[in-house]
């Protein structure tokens, strides 16, 4: 099949499968259930699954991908949801699964609530059909809020981005750099995985972090968690992404692009739609155009008396109007800070 260039993990599968087929749903609730009667809802997935497994071996034949291969041969074995009933049991005496209602008891004393990554993956405004069926922006839980007394324009929104960009697969990158790809090797992203495809590297694309911002509205972020720093070490300068060059052909980009003198691209327009088609139509012209833009970078050095760590957070703050609040300097804990002035954010 055609790659699309999400995650790769198969929760747009589970999402349109819940959908259309809801007697398959199994609720995390239910998996401290008797293990014959999870086993049982279990196998009914299984069975399910194989079946259209089978019919996608009968349609590509020789061209199965090694971690399909891995799938069907998980799928086959009879005895996988017996052993899966027995863990998930074990799962559920061990950790606190609670309902909506459980909220009431604890969100006066202060909740932390962690979205999906990745907005620019987000279903409707992002660059389609490079997107996730999931909304990353936390939408959802404060829409929920209000239930529970919280009006939403008080809840701290914090975004999350590395010192570059990344993207796995398919879909415009327009800061992507080979070089960079190279050096910045993650132990956790690697082109192992033939579902996701070639993971990738670019500069900070400041850019698509303004139009990212725009999606998170209509209730703004407070500051930014900046992390990766560690790969700014030993080096005398850095790259962002300040602007796009568009190479193609179209004649007219207004309707996509906020654009200076030079008649390069700044911002990403924030297409108000008529209707649900409209917008689809619009993000997947937003895509094509993308995918024919270079990036247009900046150097950014270390000021006198300033690492270049310290100016390049200025320039995120002065390009985003938004603090960074805190930074991570590798994968450890201790490796993570709050930033001078944002230590009430751990209160």
């Amino acid at each position: 099949t055609k790659k699309k260039g999400t995650i790769g993990l198969g929760v747009g599968e589970a999402i349109r499968l819940s959908k259309s087929n809801p007697e398959l749903n199994i609720y995390a609730w239910q998996l401290s259930s008797t293990e014959d009667l999870l086993s049982s809802k279990l196998d009914a997935l299984r069975l399910f699954l194989l079946d259209l497994a089978q019919k996608k071996v009968s349609e590509q034949k020789d061209k199965l991908s090694k971690s399909a291969r891995v799938e069907i041969k998980l799928l086959q074995n009879t005895n996988l949801c017996r052993e899966l009933a027995e863990f998930y049991n074990l799962v559920s005496l061990r950790i606190n699964i609670g309902y909506e209602s459980y909220l009431d008891e604890v969100i006066s004393e202060g909740a932390i609530i962690e979205t999906s990554h990745g907005t620019l993956h987000h279903p409707t405004r992002g660059f389609i059909p490079h997107v996730t069926q999931i909304d990353p922006t936390g939408a959802d839980a404060l829409a929920r809020l209000p239930k529970h007394g919280i009006d939403p324009s008080t809840v701290t929104r914090l975004g999350v981005c590395r010192t570059y960009s990344t993207r796995f697969g398919a879909g415009p990158f327009v800061s992507h750099d080979p070089e960079l790809t190279l050096t910045l090797r993650e132990a956790h992203n690697t082109d192992d995985d033939d579902w996701l495809g070639k993971f990738k590297a670019g500069y900070l694309d400041l850019v698509g972090l303004r139009y990212a911002l725009k999606i998170c509205n209509p209730y703004p972020l407070f500051g930014i968690l900046l992390s990766h720093l560690d790969a700014l070490d030993g080096k005398d300068h850095w790259k962002v992404c300040v602007g796009y060059r568009y190479t193609g052909s179209e004649p007219d980009l207004g309707e996509f692009f906020s654009l200076d003198e030079e008649g390069l691209i700044q911002d990403i327009i924030w297409y108000e739609a008529p209707d649900q088609e409209s917008l689809r139509a619009h993000q997947m012209r937003l895509t094509l155009l993308l995918g024919q833009c270079e990036p247009v970078l900046r150097d950014v050095y270390p000021h006198p008396e300033q690492t270049l760590e310290v100016s390049l957070i200025k320039i995120i703050e002065m390009e985003l109007q938004l603090p960074v609040v805190a930074t991570s300097h590798g994968p450890k804990l201790e490796d993570r800070s709050i930033r001078d002035g944002f230590e009430f954010l751990l209160k």
